[in-house]
């Protein structure tokens, strides 16, 4: 077992509230009230692997993340270095460092019995309704819209736009143009970066003719 210190800047009105709900979460083992640059200081549990980084897990209050999943840090000793991740507690870390990777890894959860993995992309969608009851797994469609820019190709959930795709695009028009036969599934609901707000990533697989 490893421990790693979070330090943490609270509203002050807010500082016992915070510890109070920290120490109460899965993975935390102890929590103090500090004084001068930061407010509390947290010590988070390491889970260890025989090869491969340490895996630093940080727990929220319901609601707090997306899908109430724990926040990852894949922590490479050698480098010194965190990888970021939202995942649940009994999903593992991915075998290569980054984003793409943890996509891939989703697509393969969700793909079924005589599909393959074609094309791995992004919704980018501002319809709250979408972003709150949208589930992994669940079906998506895209469409041409002729309103839109030709290789712009519009989402749709349950009959409802929802917005465009934006990573993807090319290679999915590409597939859709030559008639390749596809099946939009939802396989990640959310990320970490900002730049990622909005993101419904999916991954449209190929179904072999019958």
């Amino acid at each position: 077992m490893v421990s790693a210190v979070v330090l943490l800047k609270c509203e002050r009105n807010k500082i016992n509230a915070v510890a109070e709900t920290l120490a109460d979460l899965k993975g935390i083992s102890e929590v103090f009230s500090v004084a001068g640059r930061y407010d509390l200081v947290a010590i988070l549990r390491v889970r260890t692997r025989a090869h491969g980084p340490l895996r630093v897990e940080m727990g929220f209050a319901p609601g707090f993340l997306p899908g109430d999943r724990l926040y990852v840090l894949a922590f490479d000793l050698d480098s010194q270095r965190g990888v970021p991740y939202l995942l649940t507690p009994d999903e593992p870390l991915p075998d290569h460092p980054g984003v793409r990777a943890s996509l891939r890894a989703a697509a393969e959860r969700w793909r079924r019995p005589g599909e393959t993995v074609c094309v791995i992309g992004t919704v980018f969608t501002q319809n709250p309704e979408a972003l709150r009851t949208l589930r992994e797994g669940e079906p998506l469609e895209v469409y041409q819209d002729p309103a839109d820019l030709p290789w712009k190709l519009a989402a749709a959930w349950q009959g409802q736009r929802i917005g465009h795709v934006w990573d993807g695009a090319y290679d999915l028009h590409t597939k859709l143009e030559i008639g390749e036969r596809l099946r939009l599934r939802v396989i990640r609901m959310n990320f970490l970066r900002h730049d990622h707000l909005g993101r419904i990533a999916f991954a449209a697989y190929g179904v072999q003719m019958g």
